[in-house]
This record gives structure tokens, C-alpha cells and sequence, in this order.
């Protein structure tokens, strides 16, 4: 699939998204969450598409996972090979312009990667820092696209840790957004009272209400069918006798 891709385009956005259970520190108790998130993520690269000529490439495990243009799948022992795998795989279909970006930032808006986009164009590299130390987004132009990247990732040093990797460039440093890796981090961004954080709150009620309707509908027509068998596989009724 990958040679039978023809790039016609210089920018890419790769959609790196891991597994809903990524690792005992990242645990969704709720596929609904997971769900709403990558929604979210669909909703705004798809505004960025419509206005940017740009591919979407998703990079997980799934490649159902949403729409996208080419999917790479996930390949390394760990994060940090698997994020360098998918910027270098990507590189490959020749792009000038790439943006890598997760699932869990959803106060990420469509504008700030086409602003990031015209920030790469002037050789910027460009990090999306969240608040608790790590990155939800990073831009790269064609002449670090062979850098590895070099973090302590899944901590809250990878922040600094790019900053000092790319000090020699001219870096562009984003606003601090929340990053949802867990449901306490989903707890803390509601209590944030963002208007996105409460949208997203409403969303995910009423996601949750209309999913226990259709249980609680599953249960009972399961529970109709069990007495309807029960009642229909019932003996037949003993021979009495009048004197």
C-alpha cells in the first residue's frame, strides 16, 4: 500500500494514536471516552483538510480507527520507536511539511495547525506543549525529518527534552493545552469549566445515557426471548381423569 501511494501534496498531518489501553498509566475505563476523542480529532483535521491541501496519514494499530488518506501501522518496542518510525516512514512519501498529533488534546483547534503549518513553511519547528509536561503536537520541516527524536517520553520531561534537542532552530512554542491520557486527566479538564471541556462533558453523558437505554432494551428483549423458550419448551400438561 505504502508504494502504491502517489503523493501530490507537500504537508501531512500524521494522526499518531495508540491503543484505547496504551499502558497501566494510560487507562480509558470507558470506551465511550476513547471514542468522543478521536471524534474530536476527526472533527478537526477534517476543517484543516478543507481549507489546507494536505494528506492524513493515521499511524495505530487500527486502521479503521477514522478516516485518513494512507494508513502506516505502529511499528517499534516502545513509544519513542514508534513515533521515529512513523515520521520516518512518512518522510519517504516525500512530503516537505509534517505535523504529528494524538488523540488527546482535544482543546486542539484546526487553526492553530494551519498557523503551525505556515510556521514550518518559514522552517520553524514547531512543539505543542500540554500542561503536564508533554507535547500534543510537533512540526517539522523537510531538513529534520531524518532527526531522531530523542525523549523521555510518557514523562513530563519531553517538553524540555525536544527544546533542548532543536535549540539550534528557530522554535515556535505553542499554548499549553490539557492532555487526556487517563481518566483523572479527563476529571481535571471538566473541572476546568473550558467551554470545549464542558461540550465535551455533555457529549459524553449523553453517549453513556444512550448506551445504557439500548443495554437496558438489550436485557429485556434477552430476558423476553429466555421466559418465551422457558414457556414454550414447558411439558405438556398430565392426563386427568374424571370418575
Amino acid at each position: 500500500y505504502m508504494r502504491e501511494f502517489q503523493n501530490s501534496k507537500r504537508r501531512a498531518i500524521v494522526l499518531f494514536i495508540q491503543n484505547e489501553r496504551r499502558n497501566n498509566n494510560k487507562i480509558f475505563h470507558s470506551r465511550s471516552t476513547y471514542d468522543l476523542l478521536n471524534s474530536r480529532l476527526e472533527e478537526i483535521t477534517t476543517q484543516v483538510k478543507n481549507q489546507v491541501d494536505v494528506d492524513l496519514i493515521l499511524c495505530s494499530d487500527d486502521p479503521g480507527l477514522m478516516k485518513a488518506d494512507l494508513y502506516i501501522k505502529q511499528i517499534g518496542n516502545n513509544f519513542g520507536d514508534k513515533f521515529n518510525n512513523a515520521i520516518s516512514e512518512t518522510a519517504k512519501l516525500g512530503y516537505d511539511e509534517l505535523i504529528i498529533i494524538g488523540n488527546d488534546s482535544p482543546e486542539l483547534t484546526s487553526q492553530q495547525i494551519i498557523d503551525s503549518f505556515e510556521n514550518i513553511a518559514k522552517e520553524k519547528v514547531v512543539i505543542g506543549p500540554s500542561n503536564d509536561g508533554g507535547i500534543y503536537l510537533l512540526g517539522l520541516s523537510k531538513n529534520n525529518f531524518e532527526a531522531t527524536i530523542k525523549a523521555r517520553w510518557n514523562t513530563s520531561n519531553v517538553k524540555d527534552d525536544l527544546l533542548k534537542q532543536f535549540r539550534f532552530n528557530n522554535i515556535l512554542l505553542l499554548n499549553y493545552l490539557s492532555d487526556i491520557d487517563d481518566e483523572s486527566d479527563l476529571v481535571n479538564w471538566f473541572a476546568s469549566g473550558s467551554k470545549t471541556a464542558l461540550l465535551f462533558q455533555r457529549l459524553l453523558s449523553l453517549t453513556n445515557i444512550v448506551k445504557q437505554k439500548l443495554q437496558y432494551k438489550t436485557h429485556n428483549f434477552s430476558t423476553e426471548q429466555n421466559n418465551f423458550r422457558i414457556h414454550t419448551q414447558k411439558a405438556p400438561p398430565h392426563l386427568i381423569t374424571l370418575s
